[in-house]
């Protein structure tokens, strides 16, 4: 239980709001599935920009909402997200549900995490990914 005069912050990614540079159909597609079954599951991979109003609705006097992006803009930075990334599109609980769902292929699978290792080697590759915060104050 929050006390009167106490403080409240939250933060959560928000899959809508990413950006990869160039573009390749496979990592979209990944990240496709990966919102897909998120929400699923019930998750909410959009959550991020739903944090103000939800400390709003619960009563929180004043609200603040942030975003922050996580980037992805140097050699080693690109390959810690393809590693990461490209990584979990063979070994992560998501996985498996997509394979149980018939959604892909494990055959596509790998061919994406292929894709993301190969686009983190491009001079132009660049990902952010946006994460939003809100600080709520209790009256």
């Amino acid at each position: 239980m929050l006390k009167p005069g106490g403080i409240v912050g939250l933060r959560a990614s928000d899959l809508g709001a990413k950006i990869i540079e160039p573009i390749d159909p496979l990592i979209e597609q990944y990240w496709e599935l990966f919102a897909r079954i998120r929400d699923a599951l019930g998750g909410d991979s959009l959550a991020g920009r739903r944090l103000r109003g939800l400390l709003t609705g619960s009563g929180f006097a004043r609200v603040v909402g942030s975003a922050s992006f996580e980037t992805f803009g140097t050699p080693e930075r690109l390959k810690w997200y393809a590693d990461i990334y490209g990584g979990l599109t063979l070994n992560h609980p998501y996985t498996d549900e997509w394979l149980a769902r018939g959604w892909i292929e494990r055959e596509e699978l790998e061919r994406i995490n292929s894709a993301f290792h190969a686009w983190a080697l491009k001079p132009d590759a660049f990902a952010a990914h946006a994460f939003c915060e809100a600080i709520g104050w209790k009256s």
